[in-house]
C-alpha cells in the first residue's frame, strides 16, 4: 500500500512539474531579445536606424542624397533599462498593431519597428496610424524613443 501511494504521488508530482514547464516555456518565447527601430525615407534618402540588444544600443544614420554620408554611434547600456524595456514590452499588444499606409510615395518617412523574440520576430510599419492599438504599446515605445534619442 505504501508504495502504491508513493507511485501515485511521484506520477502526481511528475504531472504537475511537466504542466509548470509547458506554461514556463510559452512565457519565455515572449521575451525580448532584440528591438530594431528604424525611419527611412523622404526627398534626401535619409535613414536613421536604432537595435537596442541587452547590452548595447547600435545608431546609424546616414542620407543617399549626400554620397552616403553615414554616422554610426555604439554605447554599453544597464541591465536595469534592459530590463525596464522587457517588462514594458507586450508581444499581445504589439500584435494587434496594424501597419499604416506607405508615406514614401509622397515624400514622406516610414518608421519600422522589428521585435525579435526567442521565438520569432513581429514587426510594424506605421503602426502610429492604429492609434487605439499603438497607445498599449506606448510605454514600450516611450522607451524605445529614449534610446534613439540618446547620443552617446
Amino acid at each position: 500500500m505504501v508504495l502504491k501511494n508513493y507511485f501515485i504521488l511521484a506520477a502526481f508530482a511528475l504531472t504537475f512539474q511537466n504542466c509548470q514547464s509547458t506554461f514556463s516555456s510559452k512565457n519565455a518565447g515572449d521575451t525580448l531579445t532584440k528591438v530594431e527601430w528604424s525611419n527611412y525615407g523622404g526627398m534626401r534618402g535619409y535613414v536613421e536606424k536604432v537595435i537596442v540588444t541587452k547590452g548595447n544600443v547600435y545608431q546609424t544614420t546616414y542620407t543617399t542624397m549626400n554620397d552616403n554620408e553615414t554616422t554610426k554611434n555604439t554605447y554599453e547600456i544597464s541591465a536595469e533599462r534592459w530590463n525596464n524595456l522587457v517588462e514594458a514590452f507586450n508581444l499581445a499588444d504589439f500584435k494587434k498593431v496594424k501597419d499604416g499606409p506607405s508615406q514614401l510615395p509622397f515624400d514622406g518617412a516610414d518608421q519600422k519597428i522589428i521585435v525579435h523574440t526567442a521565438v520569432g520576430s513581429d514587426s510594424i510599419i506605421n503602426g502610429f496610424e492604429d492609434q487605439a492599438n499603438y497607445s498599449r504599446i506606448s510605454k514600450f515605445k516611450n522607451l524605445l524613443e529614449q534610446f534613439r534619442l540618446e547620443k552617446k
